[in-house]
């Protein structure tokens, strides 16, 4: 049996990962739903196309970008980058609870 020691980095990798699936599956909801419009124009076209192109666009990008930068610094130990992971924990919790709202509201007819 190997003894697993975890890396200070690996919740936040975990959390980005849920958060960047999390935005997905609400963007789609938003869009289709007609409450809302995909804000990143590259995103945007791949939604455009279809959802599923969207989706597996987003996840190829955003989940191997994560694990790159998870690879080039974390695993090195390079700390000095926490600063990147909490940022982008921070634009994803953010985009995250805008869908929410925004559903939030057309679904009670607020907006």
């Amino acid at each position: 049996m190997t003894d697993y020691k975890k890396h200070p980095y690996e919740g936040m990798l975990k959390t980005l990962v849920i958060l960047n699936l999390l935005d997905l599956f609400i963007t789609i909801v938003v869009v289709e739903a007609g409450f809302g419009e995909e804000m990143n124009p590259i995103m945007g076209y791949f939604l455009e196309e279809s959802p599923i192109a969207f989706a597996l666009f987003k996840i190829f990008v955003m989940q191997h970008a994560l694990l790159l930068e998870y690879n080039k610094y974390v695993k090195k130990g390079k700390l000095a980058h926490r600063g990147v992971w909490y940022f982008l924990i921070s634009i994803y919790t953010f985009t995250v609870l805008w869908n929410i709202i925004t559903v939030t509201l057309h679904a009670t007819g607020t907006i």
